[in-house]
C-alpha cells in the first residue's frame, strides 16, 4: 500500500454513509451529495451493497472550516 495513494489511505480511515455524514453536518442527504460533488467532503464508491462511503475525517474537517468561517469557537 502506497502512502500517496488516496484510495489506499481511505481504506484505513473510518467511513460513514451519506446519511450519517448529513447528520454530522446537520444537512439533508441531497446537500451532502452536493458537498461530495463539489469536493467539500471526500468519499468513494465501494460497490453496490455498501454504495458511497464518506471519509469521516473529511466531514469533521468540513464542519471545523465552517465554524471558523462563522467565527464560532469549539
Amino acid at each position: 500500500m502506497s502512502r500517496r495513494d488516496p484510495f489506499a489511505q481511505a481504506m484505513i480511515e473510518r467511513t460513514v454513509n451519506v446519511m450519517e455524514a448529513a447528520e454530522m453536518i446537520s444537512c439533508s442527504r441531497a446537500h451532502a451529495y452536493r458537498l461530495l460533488e463539489a469536493g467539500e467532503i471526500k468519499g468513494y464508491y465501494t460497490g453496490y451493497r455498501r454504495g458511497l462511503r464518506v471519509i469521516e475525517r473529511s466531514v469533521e474537517e468540513f464542519v471545523e472550516r465552517r465554524k471558523e468561517e462563522a467565527g464560532v469557537g469549539g
